[in-house]
């Protein structure tokens, strides 16, 4: 599981949630748009960007064979447009 978070602060927090909880969890702090994902079947995504966006960015991984699960609200559908 690798967890990608932009925020430094958070990242520090994730850290050391996954020194307690889970340390074979790698957290990256990076931007999803500077993440490789070659090496991954599933991408989760919460509060990241609006889905059109998001599968910009993730564009290179849509012609594999990935799952892609977005948590969204209600809204969602207006995100597509």
């Amino acid at each position: 599981v690798i967890l990608v978070e932009k925020n430094r602060k958070k990242s520090i927090f994730l850290s050391e949630a996954k020194r307690i909880l889970c340390p074979s969890l790698m957290i990256k702090n990076a931007f999803v748009e500077e993440t490789n994902f070659d090496n991954v079947d599933t991408i989760t995504a919460r509060g990241v960007a609006k889905i059109s966006k998001l599968l910009s960015c993730l564009d290179p991984y849509l012609k594999q064979n990935f799952k892609f699960v977005l948590l969204k609200g209600k809204e969602w559908s207006n995100e597509l447009e």
